[in-house]
């Protein structure tokens, strides 16, 4: 199973060009954990988090190389489980980056 997250296109690319071995959210820091979403939730996300702004990325996540805890939550009661990473996520793990308008197809 993937897990998806979405970030700018600047972030992404500023960690993945970078000099360090893992992506980290700016929620991980606020928050604790890293917003993910799985394929069905992911257009949804776009749609109300973000506005179905243009510009974004869409990693895609294989959660098996992932060393933090990663754990379904309705943290804001939605109704509804998001995966939410507690640590960084490997560069290694992130198998596909792409814009999240690709997605669509």
């Amino acid at each position: 199973m993937i897990l998806y997250h979405i970030v700018e296109q600047e972030k992404w690319l500023e960690a993945s060009e970078g000099e360090g071995e893992d992506y980290e959210a700016s929620s991980l820091v606020t928050e604790g954990f890293i917003h993910c979403s799985y394929s069905e939730q992911v257009i949804g996300t776009w749609n109300k988090v973000f506005d179905r702004r243009p510009g974004l990325w869409l990693l895609h996540i294989n959660p098996a190389l992932i060393e933090a805890r990663i754990i379904d939550e309705d943290l804001y009661q939605m109704g509804e489980k998001f995966p939410h990473v507690y640590g960084p996520i490997p560069l290694r793990a992130v198998v596909k980056a792409c814009p999240i308008e690709q997605f669509l197809n």
